[in-house]
């Protein structure tokens, strides 16, 4: 599995332990995005993982740090500001309590957390929009 793979199931986990309604498999969660609209009730609510991207920084004798990060869209269409806050929060509280990702990184952190409301075809929509980092060292 790449870096990238073994980093979002990780944090997966750690999604479905802040909200045990996400339905299981791809049902509830996709290493993609598309339109929320598009969403079923039995598909919700629904985190998106998308756009991994990685930056490095070299560093003295031949080394470097690098810094992954990845944006979690976690939709669900009837739930307040402050209900989807509470499972942004509970999300920050696991990846903090598994700084490493069971080893998989040396750190990682919740980097942007956001409840962001639109309208899209006239339907009000809201999504908890979450950016996690990760950082690591190579020899």
């Amino acid at each position: 599995m790449s870096e990238f793979g073994a980093i979002i199931t990780r944090l997966e986990t750690h999604w479905r332990t802040a909200d045990a309604t996400i339905p299981t498999s791809t049902t509830g969660f996709e290493r993609d995005v598309r339109l929320s609209s598009d969403l079923t009730s039995g598909e919700l609510p629904h985190v998106f993982a998308h756009d991994p991207s990685e930056s490095a920084t070299r560093l003295p004798y031949r080394q470097a740090t690098r810094t992954v990060s990845v944006q979690f869209d976690y939709w669900s269409r009837h739930k307040t500001q402050e209900e989807i806050s509470v499972v942004l929060d509970a999300f920050r509280d696991a990846v903090e309590a598994d700084p490493t990702l069971a080893g998989i990184v040396e750190d990682a952190f919740v980097s942007s957390r956001a409840v962001v409301d639109h309208q899209f075809a006239g339907k009000p929509e809201r999504a908890g929009v979450v950016i996690v980092t990760t950082q690591m060292g190579s020899a």
